[in-house]
């Protein structure tokens, strides 16, 4: 056998072997492992097993021709169990090894110290100013107040029922963050991203409203909603719509303009209020108007404005507000403060509380407006995501658009305000931060509740294959309306389908 040499049974089963041979053993398993033994020498035990068969005197054993590779497995399996002879590698040889050792230690220690150096540096400077905050060098993040889980309805739509709804008017419509019908069932009108209000008339899409009187070109048409963030507040931007079904008014909440209304010609809507208790507006979001015109709308924040809407969301300050606007006196009054994300307003079908949603808390509350509770504000129901817009249906319960719902990521931020500082101050765009925490896909969620807060029904798209991002659920005629501030197009999903 080529390359072999000869060895009796005898010589392996007492480990006899030259010192050559272990030598070579010792480097063989050094390149196979590929790392460099311990210091101090590393002796390689052979061994003398029990007697596998009688060796008598003068009794010969047979002579074994191993290949190198099958004497060392041999060697190895037999030895394992037992130690009684070792051979040392020569200290010079393991001096070397540990010389060697050190300097590639050295060298990892060296690059992993400037890695860290630079990633401290550019997170500190930021030179390309990805930060989402770094127009707010100043702001400040607040803890969330998240409920236990078991306070939270568990509810799902393991069908996935939303991917059933239809899409209209693809591209037509940019942003159509509400959606309302005149008094004579007419529409949908819609507030879209270029500051116009827009209605659908059957056939086409015409411009009904607007709410700017300082409309440029730079208002005209992007090709993305995003696109129209850096002129909203020159060209508007109307979000909550209602219609007073009385006199037929549209009254608008425009994120920049404040509370407006328009007539049933429509035109150029005339400015309500800018201010309340001498704070003006910074993000008017929605509105409810009662049967005496008194107008319930919600103020988002007084720090933040709507383009900021992420950088709001992600520091949860807590300076939205609940207002009321009294046409015989045009005084506009507080009647709640202090709401992290102030955002959808539904009066209930006897108008005896204002139910509002709190999208960094996520729940649905209501202020009594009549009764032995008038003048007091109550949690109705905690929600398993961030709800926008809340609707009354003609059986006098709520639909309410769930932005998205609460994972992992926004749940540990929301408790720590510390860590989310120091995330926020890290050079990566709002963007990423906003995907991270909705699960990192759009996707969709309507909840139907009852006025105490029972839920009735669920309603989802968890992939984003069809509706995403939905910012308000209006019910007419056995259908749901489903408009999104982020999305261009509007869809309609039939109730009938789920029966």
């Amino acid at each position: 056998m080529g390359g072999a040499r000869k060895y009796t049974a005898q010589r392996l089963i007492t480990g006899l072997c030259p010192l050559d041979w272990a030598k070579e053993e010792a480097v063989h398993r050094r390149n196979q492992r590929g790392r460099i033994l311990q210091s101090p020498p590393v002796k390689y035990t052979l061994c003398t097993p029990p007697t596998l068969f009688p060796l008598s005197t003068g009794t010969s054993a047979p002579s074994l021709h191993l290949p190198r590779d099958l004497y060392i497995l041999a060697l190895t399996s037999l030895c394992r169990p037992f130690v009684r002879k070792t051979i040392s590698v020569p200290r010079e040889e393991e001096d070397a090894m540990s010389e060697k050792r050190e300097r590639v230690r050295m060298n990892r220690r060296a690059v992993f110290a400037a890695v860290v150096l630079g990633l401290a540096l550019y997170c500190g400077l930021d030179p390309f100013m990805q930060s989402p905050m770094v127009e707010f060098p100043g702001f400040e993040t607040y803890k969330v107040v998240i409920p236990p889980d078991e306070e939270i309805p568990q509810d799902r739509d393991l069908e996935d029922l939303l991917q059933k709804s239809e899409i209209r008017f693809l591209g037509q419509v940019q942003g159509p963050e509400s959606l309302a019908f005149d008094p004579q069932g007419r529409g949908p009108y819609t507030g879209v991203a270029d500051g116009r209000v827009v209605f659908w008339d059957g056939h086409n899409w015409s411009t009904f409203a607007y709410t700017s009187p300082n409309r440029s070109d730079d208002c005209g048409w992007k090709a993305s909603v995003l696109g129209y963030l850096k002129h909203e507040h020159v060209c508007g931007r109307p979000l909550g719509l209602r219609f007073h079904r009385g006199t037929g008014e549209l009254y608008i909440a425009d994120a920049y303009l404040g509370l407006l209304k328009v007539g049933p010609g429509g035109g150029l809507a005339e400015t309500l209020a800018t201010e309340a208790e001498g704070v003006p507006f910074k993000f008017t979001n929605d509105l409810d108007v009662d049967s005496h015109g008194n107008v319930y709308f919600t103020d988002t924040s007084t720090n933040y404005q709507r383009r900021h809407f992420l950088q709001l969301v992600t520091t949860s300050e807590p300076t939205g507000r609940l207002l009321k606007y009294d046409p015989r006196t045009k005084e506009t009054t507080v009647l709640v403060r202090d709401i992290q994300f102030a955002n959808g307003v539904s009066l209930n079908e006897d108008e005896s509380f204002v139910a509002f949603c709190e999208g960094s808390r996520g729940r649905l509350s209501r202020y009594w407006l009549k009764g032995n509770k008038a003048g007091k504000t109550e949690t109705v129901v905690n929600l398993p995501g961030i709800p926008d817009n809340v609707r009354i249906n003609d059986e006098g319960d709520f639909w309410v658009a769930i932005h998205s719902r609460r994972y992992l990521y926004a749940r540990i931020l929301a408790r720590h305000p510390r860590l989310r500082k120091f995330i926020m101050k890290l050079p990566i765009p709002a963007k990423y931060h906003y995907l991270l925490s909705i699960g990192g896909r759009l996707h969709a969620m309507a909840i139907k509740l009852s006025p105490e807060g029972r839920v009735l029904q669920v309603l989802e798209d968890r992939t984003g294959k069809v509706v995403r991002l939905i910012s308000e659920v209006e019910e007419k005629d056995g259908k749901l309306w489903l408009g999104s501030v982020l999305m261009s197009f509007i869809a309609v999903y039939d109730l009938n389908s789920s029966a």
